[in-house]
């Protein structure tokens, strides 16, 4: 049997299924979660409650909501295992370091987190 697959990332995924993309309430493809991903009240780990069941959506629901360019079920899309390593590498990883490399040169006065001090030396 063949079956047809689906490889992008999620900006493309989204294109394809008519969704409203990532930085909508609800930027996953594959559940109903809502949750800010910018802003002053943007989700963190911390906040998430995971127990919670918030609904799955499939190619059902996808044709409900509009028309996508594909007629594949979501368990055949595929994201690109580099790209989510990178962005978690560059999240999680490289951010923490180079934040805290540029607290140790600059002094302890700076914030902790990149996006934070970003916005600290845009004021200067």
């Amino acid at each position: 049997m063949i079956r047809k697959k689906v490889v992008g990332d999620c900006k493309f995924l989204a294109s394809l299924y008519n969704h409203p993309g990532q930085s909508s309430s609800q930027p996953c493809h594959l559940c109903r979660i809502n949750y800010r991903t910018h802003g002053s009240n943007k989700a963190c780990l911390g906040q998430f409650n995971f127990d919670e069941s918030v609904g799955s959506r499939n190619l059902r629901s996808y044709n409900v909501e509009g028309e996508p360019l594909v007629q594949v079920e979501l368990d055949n899309c595929v994201i690109p295992p580099l790209h989510c390593l990178q962005g978690v590498t560059q999240s999680y990883g490289i951010n923490f370091f180079l934040a805290e490399a540029n607290r140790i040169d600059f002094g302890d006065d700076l914030p902790e987190t990149i996006p934070q001090q970003h916005r600290m030396l845009k004021d200067l």
